[in-house]
């Protein structure tokens, strides 16, 4: 079986696959970020992961998406794409500095989002970056983990 951040949960334990799915559908219903935006940090961040399954996704939250910005958001590309407005702009430079170092992330980038999405946005979105991190990390090593078998 290969898992993707979606189909995580079956390769835990009942218990932790159970607390798992409860979180990451909570994830896309919050009020703080548009479940599209929060997408588009998940694909980036599979992006710089390399996580092939992930990049290939397009759950049901992503549906108002275009192609044309989720490859621009996989490539790249989306400082210089005019299809990206200044809020998701925000969102997407606080998301690769997250994947590079958390702790280089500075003022000026969370006073970024937080102009978009309020303190609650940036808070929401640290914690939904660090959850979504962790789901890919954990898909990555299950999917190693059974290649290698």
């Amino acid at each position: 079986m290969t898992f993707t951040s979606i189909t995580l949960d079956p390769g835990a334990s009942p218990e932790i696959g159970a607390a798992y799915r409860a979180v990451w559908e909570a994830l896309w219903r919050q009020g703080h970020l548009p479940p599209a935006v929060l997408e588009l940090a998940r694909l980036r961040l599979a992006a710089l992961h390399q996580a092939r399954e992930e990049m290939a996704l397009r759950p049901p939250w992503a549906a108002e998406l275009d192609e044309a910005k989720i490859a621009a958001t996989l490539a790249g590309r989306w400082p210089r794409d005019p299809a990206f407005g200044a809020a998701e702009r925000a969102v997407l430079a606080f998301a690769e500095v997250y994947a590079q170092d958390p702790e280089s992330i500075g003022d000026e980038l969370a006073a970024d989002v937080k102009a978009h999405f309020g303190e609650a946005g940036l808070v929401c979105l640290v914690e939904a970056l660090g959850f979504i991190d962790g789901r890919l990390r954990l898909t990555l090593l299950f999917n190693h983990l059974g290649a290698t078998r």
